[in-house]
């Protein structure tokens, strides 16, 4: 199967487990992302917190 993909605008809501893991890619994904990003429950941890600091250094 081939498949064509298009550069487009994407919006939404996305649920997830509370997981450190996940927890790295959303704060990833959202410091990506145009606009405004709403985390909540997300898991807390020294890791998240120093992505976190990461992220807010970089700019975002």
């Amino acid at each position: 199967m081939r498949a064509i993909i298009k550069p487009s605008a994407l919006s939404g809501k996305v649920f997830s487990p509370p997981s450190k893991s996940y927890a790295h890619r959303i704060l990833i994904c959202a410091a990506l992302a145009e606009g405004t990003s709403k985390i909540s429950n997300l898991a807390e941890s020294q890791d998240i917190l120093a992505t976190e600091d990461c992220i807010n250094a970089l700019g975002a």
